[in-house]
């Protein structure tokens, strides 16, 4: 009996023990970039299809951690399966992993509040709030287009654009039509939300009322442990249509920053009051570039600011030529009533201007948080840096 309940246990160890892995791989970096948390995707297959809440872990010598699962596609008979995964790597270093099904701590995990795209998500660096605005008294306006953000800071600093969404873009105007933005949509052809522990997707696609020459295509990406998240648009025309403007990359903000920071080609980094009617002038005379790599608002008092890395910037058409554009530049705009600050990328700059068939405007930019003026470029850098040398993984 003794010996029955021996073997018993023996082998019951032994079957904890052994954990099925489905894949190894090494992960490389080569740029010399120390990264503290950086997200990789892994794919693997599998025999059966496993669920979207399944828990995978990758398994190294710095322990266990946690993933999510990003998609399950059918491969003959078995199925691939893809999924993200945080690590922490020294510059050059190379660390070895397997994929096992486990359930582990993760490395951060979003927090996500709401249904659909009305909804609130939450990482450790600020809360975006993407619900409803019930001080908008267009009906017109839905949720899932960003109202307000939250940083975690010691001031708690709300972000916002009192009466509107802060985030307005891409937006556009015919004459004698109303004025629309991509909050506007209402008329949806595609629309997805997938909410993670580590990535939250919201994804539209559809026209706006009024305007049924134009599709617009909008996708956000919020991460954990990330002071910063990902916009993606695009604008399609589909059919012949005269704009007075068209604009993207537009945010909208009450008067708590008091300047504009942004590289210049040929006089550097320039930093500029925005209550002064002097900078209104300057450039007025002497435009942001429509392709400036970023702009930041900033605050010094608060040692914060909000800012955008323009990511990727793309007006080819469908036949592969230039789409129209009139007068394209970065504007930042004074609202002398309230205070408020706005910056946006300008297409077409109030004329009236014909838009073929097949036009199209497509761009991606990175929102940013940063609290401390000193470390502005060298983290502007930095994040290029690694979004543009991505960590190698190779499988085993």
């Amino acid at each position: 009996m003794k010996l029955l309940i021996f073997i018993l246990l023996l082998l019951a160890t032994f079957s904890c023990s052994k954990t099925n892995v489905y894949t190894s791989f090494s992960v490389i970096e080569t740029n010399g970039i120390s990264r503290e948390m950086e997200y990789i995707e892994v794919a693997w297959e599998m025999p059966i299809k496993p669920n979207n809440d399944s828990n995978f872990s990758i398994s190294g010598n710095d322990g266990n951690r946690a993933g999510q699962i990003l998609e399950v596609v059918p491969n003959k008979e078995k199925y691939k399966v893809t999924g993200l995964f945080p690590v922490s790597i020294e510059a050059h270093q190379i660390k070895n992993y397997n994929i096992i099904a486990l359930d582990s701590e993760p490395m951060d995990t979003l927090l996500n509040k709401g249904t659909n795209f009305d909804v609130k998500i939450e990482n450790n660096h600020f809360i975006a709030d993407l619900t409803k605005n019930p001080i908008n008294t267009d009906s017109s306006l839905t949720a899932g287009q960003l109202r307000a953000l939250s940083i975690k800071n010691e001031s708690n600093t709300y972000l916002k654009r009192s009466g509107i969404n802060m985030h307005w873009s891409p937006n556009f105007q015919s004459t004698g039509r109303e004025y629309r933005t991509s909050s506007h949509i209402t008329n949806l052809s595609y629309a997805s939300v997938e909410t993670g522990r580590y990535l939250t997707t919201l994804v539209k696609e559809g026209k706006v009322s009024g305007y049924p020459e134009i599709t617009l295509k909008t996708s956000y990406e919020f991460y954990a442990g990330t002071p910063y998240f990902v916009y993606s648009s695009e604008v399609l025309i589909e059919k012949e249509i005269e704009l007075y403007l068209l604009r993207n990359d537009e945010m909208t903000l009450d008067s708590i920053f008091t300047q504009i920071i942004y590289p210049d080609p040929k006089q550097g980094v320039l930093t500029l009051p925005l209550f002064k009617s002097s900078t209104f002038k300057e450039l007025k005379n002497n435009p942001i570039k429509q392709d400036v790599p970023w702009l930041t608002f900033f605050n010094p008092e608060l040692q914060l600011g909000y800012g955008c890395i323009r990511l990727e910037y793309n007006n080819t058409n469908l036949n592969g030529a230039p789409s129209p554009l009139y007068l394209p530049h970065t504007k930042i705009t004074a609202v002398n009533a309230d205070g408020g600050r706005y910056w946006n990328r300008r297409l077409i700059h109030e004329k009236n201007t014909l838009i073929p068939k097949g036009s199209r405007y497509y761009e991606k930019n990175l929102y940013f948080i940063i609290k401390d003026r000193s470390d502005l470029e060298d983290a502007i850098d930095g994040l290029l840096k690694r979004i543009n040398n991505p960590l190698k993984v190779v499988y085993h």
